[in-house]
C-alpha cells in the first residue's frame, strides 16, 4: 500500500499532517492497522473487528487456518504480515 497521494496532498498544503485519520472495519480495518503499524503519518487510527496476529488466527478458528493456508501458502509468513509484528516503535508520531 502506498501512502504518495496522502503524501502529495499534504505537500500542497491541501492536508493538515496533525489531523490525518485512519479507520477500517472487518478487511479494512486489516489495512488500517497495518498501516498504523508501519506509518506514523496518522494523528489517530479508529480499527474494528480486525485481525493482528495471523499466527493466532489460524491456530484458534477453521476459517482462520482456511485463510492461512489458502490465501497466504506458507505458514512461515504469518508473523511477518501480522500487523502486530511490526508495532514496535510506533507508538510516537515520526
Amino acid at each position: 500500500m502506498t501512502l504518495e497521494p496522502v503524501a502529495t496532498l499534504i505537500g500542497e498544503g491541501l492536508v493538515d499532517p496533525a489531523r490525518i485519520a485512519l479507520t477500517g472495519y472487518s478487511y479494512g480495518g486489516y489495512p488500517s492497522c497495518w498501516l498504523s503499524a508501519r506509518s506514523g503519518l496518522f494523528a489517530t487510527v479508529v480499527a474494528g473487528g480486525v485481525v493482528v496476529d495471523l499466527t493466532t488466527m489460524a491456530g484458534t478458528s477453521a476459517e482462520g487456518r482456511l485463510i492461512a493456508t489458502q490465501e497466504i501458502g506458507d505458514p512461515d509468513r504469518l508473523p511477518a504480515l501480522s500487523p502486530i509484528s511490526h508495532a514496535d516503535g510506533y507508538g510516537h508520531r515520526r
